[in-house]
């Protein structure tokens, strides 16, 4: 008996018995996706391969076809019975690396033409099929994150405007938006304190996270990875000091970009988020 148990709190679970309450769970979530497919209605069968026409799929691991696809098709499904737009949202376009081994400059270049025109050509995929449309929103996350690469805002801004511009020209179906639109009386750091203060999660949360989900510590190894290559080592004694920096940037981003993605996830709840990020890809 545990000591929650003499309190009268119960008893604890064994790893076995947590083991099935888990695989109970992954069955009924299972069942309810493959449900979702086969009620789905064929415009919202033709959104989804869409959709399928442009993820990236792990070579394995991932939980799309046994649970994403089902809660995709349901999403999709609840709009296309409404004759809405399909909302997406996509969580990205912060700035360019200060890095300047790795850019030309501070302005978006080709790169960031090639990604829009990709996402204009999607959009446009879906308006052909289906009368109501589509609807993608570029919310820009560089102010989640600026102040920890010591990017300006003005740089900030200065991108954000060029990244419109090419959103306009890719499609009338896609918007570049940043937080700047959702708090317009308020500077970067502003920003960031309303919305941590009520969405980030602790370091312990992300530390527990990364031994839990593979998919989630293997964004933590591309953050750090992305945080080393845009340091300058000549500000560390050694290298070793320079990656302990970089797995605490690292570690704090991983908190960062959680609470962006709560946060938006209220600020935008019909819309479809997609990530540029690895994921289980089992939805929400």
């Amino acid at each position: 008996q545990t000591p929650g148990a003499a309190a009268g709190g119960g008893t604890e679970l064994s790893e076995a018995e947590k083991a099935a309450q888990e695989q109970a769970e992954r069955q009924r979530l299972g069942a309810e996706a493959q449900r979702a497919i086969a009620e789905a209605d064929p415009m919202t069968l033709s959104i989804v391969s869409i959709v399928e026409g442009i993820l990236y799929r792990a070579e394995e691991g991932d939980q799309y076809m046994p649970r994403g696809r089902g809660y995709l098709c349901k999403r999709v499904a609840e709009m296309v019975s409404k004759e809405q737009p399909v909302i997406f949202l996509i969580l990205g376009f912060p700035w360019k690396s200060p890095n300047l081994d790795k850019v030309l400059g501070d302005l978006p270049d080709l790169a960031e033409k090639v990604a829009i025109d990709t996402l204009g050509a999607f959009c446009n995929d879906i308006n052909d099929i289906y009368p109501a449309g589509s609807r993608l929103v570029l919310l820009s996350d560089g102010i989640i994150w600026n102040d920890l690469f010591d990017v300006p805002e003005e740089v900030m801004l200065e991108y954000l405007c060029e990244i419109q511009a090419m959103a306009d020209l890719a499609s009338p179906s896609v918007e570049a938006r940043s937080l700047y639109d959702v708090f317009p009386e308020y500077g970067a750091e502003e920003i960031r304190e309303e919305i941590f203060a009520v969405f980030r999660p602790s370091l312990q949360w992300a530390r527990e996270r990364k031994r839990q989900d593979k998919f989630f510590a293997q964004k933590g190894a591309a953050f750090q990875k992305f945080v080393m290559d845009d340091m300058d080592l000549s500000d560390f004694t050694s290298v070793s000091e320079a990656r302990r920096a970089a797995k605490e940037i690292s570690e704090s981003r991983l908190c960062r970009d959680e609470a962006l993605g709560r946060f938006s996830d209220q600020a935008l709840p019909q819309a479809i988020r997609f990530s540029i990020r690895p994921k289980r890809m089992c939805g929400p």
